[in-house]
């Protein structure tokens, strides 16, 4: 699997976490643009079995061939032509799956965490980063309208989570390819 944007890494290491428990053996490449959060990241988690944290941008990611790719808050982070860019590539490339969640951009959920921000960490700048990034989500027409310009909609499936997530679930070559051959 890999992890595009990848953070701190705690969504990898929890995943691996998981996989552990339900006896599946899985390695996960942690991708980061960021030098300080790489730094971050393999510092707390570079003792980690089966995850390679990488100093990498996810744009430039042409694949593994790896059975997942997923990111999580990560779009919000990349203008509208590079997510469209990033969705045809990843179509393309021999992965089975990809997944993104990201926050989905509403007033309800703004209005959420600029209370929950002033309340639990009044002063910091988790509130002010929580609300830029509200703001910085998507409308379901906005992702909606990535996948048309990617010419991925409708295969690519768009879901709704609460609270105010959304994710994108589609699929690369390989998914095409196995989801094809069984039902020949």
């Amino acid at each position: 699997m890999v992890d595009l944007g990848a953070g701190g890494c705690d969504i990898a290491v929890w995943l691996l976490e998981q996989c552990r428990r339900t006896g599946l053996r899985e390695d996960v490449v942690a991708l980061d643009a960021n030098p300080r959060v790489v730094a971050y990241a393999r510092q707390k988690y570079g003792h980690v079995a089966s995850l390679d944290i990488r100093h990498e941008d996810a744009l430039g990611f042409n694949g593994f061939a790896d059975d997942y790719v997923f990111g999580n808050h990560f779009l919000h982070h990349l203008g509208n032509n590079e997510i469209v860019a990033l969705l045809r590539k990843l179509a393309a490339l021999p992965v089975r799956r990809f997944v993104f969640s990201d926050l989905c951009r509403h007033y309800r959920a703004y209005y959420v965490i600029s209370l929950a921000g002033a309340a639990l960490f009044p002063g910091t700048f988790i509130g002010y980063d929580g609300r830029l990034s509200v703001r910085k989500g998507f409308s379901i027409a906005e992702m909606e309208s990535f996948l048309t310009r990617a010419g991925l909609h409708p295969q690519t499936q768009i879901h709704t989570l609460a609270p105010a997530r959304v994710v994108l679930v589609g699929e690369g070559q390989r998914g095409r390819t196995t989801e094809l051959s069984s039902s020949t």
